[in-house]
């Protein structure tokens, strides 16, 4: 199957051969540079059924919670995309580009939808 991505930044086709939940590296450290959270640097670390995210910087920094409901899935050698649902009712979904070290991704709940991008600061395998 083959999809076009289109954001207020970007556009790209990829093809999807889905690795479903394998974990694609340790650990991501990223900062939103365009969006309602702008300014904001989350770390999320990445385990097989779950990850733990950590707030930074901005609004949620010193916050943290683990999330249980997470899908891990690569679109190509170069992207990937992280997606939970956290226990406050928001899911998020997050794009990895590790070529050009930069991530897109929305937030949102019944009641709210944040178009996010920024980059990637710290990557572990």
């Amino acid at each position: 199957m083959t999809a076009i991505l289109t954001s207020m930044t970007f556009s790209m086709t990829f093809s999807l051969t889905a690795s479903a939940n394998a974990v694609p590296y340790k650990s991501v450290t990223y900062t939103w540079n365009e969006g309602a959270f702008k300014g904001a640097q989350y770390k999320i670390d990445l385990k097989e059924k779950s990850l733990r995210w950590e707030g930074l910087a901005g609004g949620e920094k010193g916050k943290s919670a683990k999330e249980d409901k997470v899908a891990y899935i690569e679109l190509n050698k170069n992207l990937t995309m992280v997606t939970w649902l956290e226990s406050v009712g928001y899911t998020v979904t997050v794009i990895v580009n590790t070529e050009t070290m930069r991530v897109d991704g929305v937030a949102s709940n019944n009641k709210e939808h944040y178009v996010l991008s920024g980059k990637v600061d710290k990557l572990v395998q």
